[in-house]
């Protein structure tokens, strides 16, 4: 019996693995917008960082306030246009989770993030080009 070339091999992988990459990758790369944060009196600006490590999709996120810098996005799961994660802050005593849910319309995502303490603010994003 002849055991399985790389060619079959592959094609089976494109085959299980191939819409699901595809779809991951169509968000990766570089997201800038920016949201609402209480008692800014600006928007902060955020970046969002997405690539595919070993296969999955990880992503980092940076804010101009400082809260995050390269915070990892936690429990990231995209699927059917819907990105959610969450990354955590600290202020130095406590580390607070703040949960992002995001719609994936083409070169844009909108939607909005929250904390447990029932704070939250639109998001909006687009892909750099």
């Amino acid at each position: 019996m002849r055991k399985p070339t790389a060619l079959v091999t592959a094609v089976f992988l494109l085959i299980s693995f191939g819409p699901t990459l595809a779809l991951q990758s169509s968000i990766t790369g570089t997201w800038v917008g920016e949201t609402a944060v209480p008692d800014a009196l600006e928007p902060d600006i955020l970046t969002l960082v997405l690539e595919m490590k070993d296969a999955k999709l990880a992503g980092k996120l940076t804010d101009s306030m400082g809260y995050a810098q390269d915070a990892d996005c936690l429990d990231l799961e995209y699927g059917e246009n819907e990105l959610e994660f969450y990354f955590e802050i600290s202020d130095g005593y406590d580390v607070q989770p703040i949960y992002i849910s995001l719609k994936v319309e083409g070169d844009s995502m909108i939607g909005t993030w929250a904390n447990d303490q029932g704070e939250g603010a639109e998001v909006t994003l687009k892909k750099k080009k």
